[in-house]
């Protein structure tokens, strides 16, 4: 990997880029985050300046061999840094299967906490039900996957892919009290 790999996420949110710093800050491998205001990002995106993947965030910009990569996709990306990093294994389908139902079911989550963030506040009580939903049966999957495979982590007994989206869940939206969906 190279020396230090930029990405680019909202000022003052961890969100959907949080697994991917906390895969990073576990493995020792240097980043840095580049912080865009909502409103700024919006106009970037307008102007046709949001990337290769219609502006979502967050965006890895990696420079390989002396070629920049925009990676765009999150879940695209985190399964590619932990191929790299040794933390999925395409070829062990089971634990595959474990990671990728945390890494999928996660963005479905996220989707819920952004309505309590950003929409209207009329409809907050129906968003905060629908967090909340969405969260318990996020929380019982992982229950569930643990009592099957009998390990300690997401696929079993080390550290992968699906581990770096609990630590997020747990340190950023659980424990928390400064996210307004803790």
């Amino acid at each position: 990997m190279p020396m230090c790999i930029e990405f680019q996420y909202f000022d003052g949110l961890n969100g959907r880029a949080d697994p991917i710093a906390q895969m990073f800050e576990y493995h020792g491998q240097q980043y840095k985050k580049i912080g865009h205001a909502p409103p700024a990002w919006e106009a970037k995106k307008a102007a046709g300046n949001g990337g290769e993947f219609g502006g979502g965030l967050p965006q890895i910009d990696l420079n390989m061999n002396g070629k920049v990569h925009n990676l765009g996709q999150c879940g695209a990306s985190m399964r590619m840094f932990s191929i790299r990093f040794g933390y999925y294994n395409p070829k062990d389908w089971k634990c595959a299967m474990y990671h990728d139902t945390i890494v999928d079911t996660w963005a479905d989550v996220l989707g819920k906490s952004s309505a309590i963030l950003f929409g209207p506040p009329d409809k907050k009580d129906e968003n905060v039900a629908n967090f909340l939903a969405i969260g318990k049966k996020f929380n019982m999957i992982v229950e569930s996957q643990l009592q099957r495979h009998g390990g300690k982590f997401v696929g079993g007994n080390s550290v992968g892919m699906g581990d770096f989206v609990m630590a997020a869940w747990i340190g950023n939206f659980i424990m928390n009290s400064a996210n307004p969906c803790s």
